[in-house]
């Protein structure tokens, strides 16, 4: 949680710093002084982290429910879980909701090593998501599935939860056996 407010804070400062510092770049305003535009950027900036990583949390937590276990605020999700399905099940049930679920495009398929990998579409929350899910062998003859969801943007401060539904609806879809 702290993450999503420095990594606003720091993105948004550094924005308007060099907002506030264009016009003496360019000669309009040569008695533009660095520390009161850093001062000023910075006072910009923590009300944008304050109102975005706010935004990022509620989000989150509306997206994550009564399941908070995880870090359900970072921008990068991963989920494992472990099933008695097949591989070769997991697989087709995983591209399956990635193609008609997820409305992704699956830009890797190597059925042999069980990866998959995918991109959302471009939206207004993570301009877009890189979706990556891998099927292995675990003990027992049960099979050990990873979904990473991360936005394409890997600086973006928040992304509202986007990733964390991504991530759990393809979980919660292996876990009912891909029905």
């Amino acid at each position: 949680m702290i993450k999503c407010y420095a990594k606003t804070l720091l993105l948004s400062w550094l924005l308007f710093l060099l907002v506030l510092l264009t016009p003496t770049f360019i000669g309009i305003a040569p008695d533009t002084s660095l520390t009161g535009a850093a001062g000023e950027a910075l006072v910009y900036g923590a009300v944008l982290a304050a109102i975005l990583g706010t935004a990022q949390i509620i989000s989150a937590r509306r997206a994550a429910g009564q399941d908070t276990a995880g870090d359900i605020y970072s921008v990068s999700q991963t989920r494992t879980l472990e099933s008695g399905l097949p591989r070769e099940r997991l697989f087709a049930a995983a591209e399956l909701y990635l193609k008609q679920y997820g409305r992704s495009r699956v830009t890797l398929r190597d059925a042999d090593a069980g990866r998959l990998e995918a991109l959302t579409p471009l939206n207004l929350l993570t301009l877009g998501s890189r979706i990556a899910v891998t099927i292995s062998d675990a003990e027992d003859g049960r099979s050990r599935v990873r979904i990473d969801s991360k936005p394409l943007l890997l600086t973006l401060p928040a992304d509202f939860g986007a990733n964390l539904k991504i991530a759990r609806g393809i979980e919660a879809h292996l876990r009912a056996g891909g029905h």
